[in-house]
């Protein structure tokens, strides 16, 4: 059970790293230059939400990393709720 508390901690520190990272990059905050790619750690904690929308820059920057925060809140919610679901199950006895 704190196995699974853990790894929620941890989805949600690279979420918020990775979502952190695209604001560095974009605002050249630490010297760091706009990179296109640096989204890609955003998209992989996002899978497989993300697949559903086929095209991000559709929908312009603001609205992509909306959509990205989304996908993350699905996948936290679904971990949650496997870590609630595995917790009753242990103190059943089962």
């Amino acid at each position: 059970m704190r196995l699974l508390k853990g790894a929620v901690v941890i989805y949600v520190l690279a979420c918020v790293i990775s979502l952190l990272l695209i604001l560095a990059t974009v605002r050249s905050w630490f010297g760091l230059e706009p990179d296109p790619f640096v989204a890609i750690y955003a998209v992989t904690l996002s899978l497989p939400w993300v697949l559903l929308m086929p095209d991000l820059e559709l929908f312009g920057a603001f609205n992509g990393v909306a959509a990205l925060m989304l996908g993350m809140l699905v996948n936290l919610a679904l971990l949650l709720g496997l870590v609630h679901l595995l917790g009753l199950r242990g103190r059943s006895g089962a």
